[in-house]
């Protein structure tokens, strides 16, 4: 991923609505919006290998994401 593109996937995700997932085109890596008690901002960002490396589809990679978010909110 380039600055570029590394630039635009955050600037999604720290306009997403919490709880809404973004997945990397190359599939290995997701970040979503945590829902926080007091105010700010805050994500989970999760990585699954190399970019076309690794034995998770994209779609795993994001419920993998949403899951452990719920566990931390």
């Amino acid at each position: 991923m380039n600055n570029n593109d590394l630039v635009s996937y955050v600037d999604k995700v720290a306009q997403a609505e919490v709880g809404e997932v973004f997945i990397t085109d190359s599939g290995n890596v997701a970040s979503v919006r945590l829902k926080l008690d007091g105010e700010g901002h805050a994500a989970l960002l999760v990585g699954t290998g190399q970019a076309g490396h690794t034995s998770l589809a994209s779609e795993q990679v994001g419920d993998l994401t949403s899951a452990l978010a719920d566990q931390v909110q």
